[in-house]
């Protein structure tokens, strides 16, 4: 595994980083300095990947919670009453309320991955 990690590296480092992409695979003659950019590449790149999972599993956490809600609350509307329409009134204020969240928390994620840096 160290041996497929060092190819791993040799790979983010020829893609992420201009200078080194004429080198073969096997050369070892990589800086420091090369290293640490791809490292640095490398945690954007699982970090954005994380990012996004977290948003479409919030995301689809929503939906189903608001798909769940209107189907409970839908009526025809031959036979719409108050009631009816308060419910669905309410499933639409969750969807929102929901919606913004997931917002905030993912923002938040977003700043606590990035370092503190304000992300908006």
């Amino acid at each position: 595994t160290e041996y497929a990690d060092i190819r791993i590296s040799t790979v983010l480092r020829r893609l992420w980083c201009p200078c080194v992409r004429n080198m073969s695979v096997d050369d070892d003659s990589f800086t420091d300095q090369d290293f640490t950019r791809a490292q640095a590449a490398q945690r954007r790149l699982q970090n954005f990947i994380f990012v996004e999972q977290q948003k479409e599993a919030m995301t689809a956490a929503v939906c189903k919670l608001s798909e769940k809600c209107f189907t409970t609350c839908y009526q025809p509307l031959s036979k719409r009453n108050k009631a009816g329409d308060e419910c669905m009134q309410n499933c639409v204020n969750r969807y929102f309320d929901a919606g913004s969240l997931v917002m905030k928390r993912v923002a938040k994620k977003i700043n606590k991955i990035s370092g503190g840096l304000n992300v908006k």
